[in-house]
């Protein structure tokens, strides 16, 4: 994106791990790129469009975990940093007097992200380990209306569990990369499950729920009526940064990603998701997790 040759492709773990700890796969969206990563950087939305009706109602161990933390506190203090990449994301919920939960996002230039997402592996099977690995989420436009979302699992300590993902992510998907709920029929919303189970009423699949969100604000959002607060520190961020690097690139500057003067810039791309004593340094916790993200996946000779 910009004039010349293309540059190298960014040092992302994805591209030397071994292929049985990657997972790909893509969904179709109908409406513009950029809503559908503002939503990868919105960690306040974990708290409300993916929650049970309960914690105990969730479909796993795992999902039950997350989700008891994120219902713990629905209105976390949300910080953003500007890192070689883009942005890094913290959210924090607190959980006492005593202990708080840190959760690290990324918006990597100019339309990927890197997130503590769905199990790695099936948690019916193994125990869930947390901080082994993340998703990121790739929006790619097709037109001004629709995009590809394409979903990358990565876990750096073990294969990933391929068929546990395929029934999580594609069990519904047509062969078109569609999915069963759409917008032309309201996402199959059921009331009666948002009683019983669900906040939202569509079932357990969060890429249903992410969708409905991104496409039910049209094929392009009115930003013109939007009432932006606190709890959106990440979209502002980053959209801030988009417009900058709108205007380097029309002033004759590089891309983010191709102007690190020969250093690495996704060197210092880490996922977290913790809990921490209450008086931990917030935005200190990723470097504590950085040699162990930073390693690859050894491939077999």
């Amino acid at each position: 994106m910009g004039p010349g040759e293309a540059p190298p492709l960014p040092n992302f773990p994805i591209f030397s791990a071994p292929a049985a700890h990657v997972w790909t796969s893509k969904l179709i969206h109908e409406c513009n790129y950029l809503q559908g990563n503002e939503g990868n950087v919105d960690p306040q939305h974990l708290s409300v469009l993916h929650r049970m009706s309960s914690p105990s109602k969730a479909p796993d161990e795992r999902t039950k975990q997350v989700d008891a933390l994120l219902a713990a506190d629905v209105a976390p203090l949300i910080e953003v940093e500007i890192a070689p990449f883009g942005l890094r994301v913290f959210a924090t919920r607190m959980l006492g007097a005593d202990e708080k939960y840190v959760r690290i996002s990324n918006f990597i230039m100019p339309n990927c992200s890197a997130f503590d997402g769905g199990p790695l592996h099936d948690p019916a099977k193994s125990p869930p380990k947390p901080n082994i690995g993340y998703w990121m989420h790739w929006h790619v436009p097709i037109d001004d209306h629709h995009h590809w979302k394409y979903a990358i699992a990565y876990c750096y300590d073990d294969p990933i569990d391929a068929a546990f993902q395929h029934r999580l992510v594609r069990s519904e998907m047509t062969e078109d990369y569609d999915t069963r709920r759409r917008r032309s029929n309201r996402y199959l919303q059921d009331r009666g499950e948002m009683e019983r189970l669900t906040f939202l009423g569509m079932g357990f699949n969060f890429y249903d729920h992410d969708r409905f969100a991104v496409e039910s604000q049209g094929g392009v959002s009115d930003r013109t009526r939007e009432h932006l607060g606190a709890s959106d520190r990440g979209v502002i961020a980053m959209r801030r940064l988009m417009i900058r690097a709108i205007e380097g690139l029309q002033g004759g500057e590089a891309p983010t990603l191709s102007a690190s003067n020969g250093a690495d810039p996704v060197a210092d791309l880490v996922v977290v998701s913790q809990k921490v004593p209450a008086d931990a340094e917030t935005k200190a916790v990723w470097r504590q997790y950085r040699p162990q993200q930073g390693k690859r996946p050894v491939l077999a000779s």
